[in-house]
């Protein structure tokens, strides 16, 4: 996988919020990495649509106030 994989994901999965996600590929690992706030996690062709669905849903759970969820 590429990054332009992971980036589609994001986007699908995170909308207009995607912005507060960030996906960094590391250089001296050769992985791919998503970071939302304190979480910080590596994705695969396995797992990178579950990792962001579910830090997806750590940021509204953190931040439903101000998201309008009561």
């Amino acid at each position: 996988m590429n990054i332009q994989d992971y980036m589609v994901a994001k986007a699908r999965i995170w909308g207009d919020e995607s912005h507060a996600c960030t996906i960094i590929y590391e250089i001296g690992t050769h992985k791919y990495r998503a970071e939302c706030g304190c979480d910080s996690l590596i994705l695969n062709e396995k797992n990178y649509e579950g990792v962001l669905n579910d830090m997806f849903y750590d940021y509204c759970v953190e931040n439903a106030s101000w998201m309008g969820v009561s």
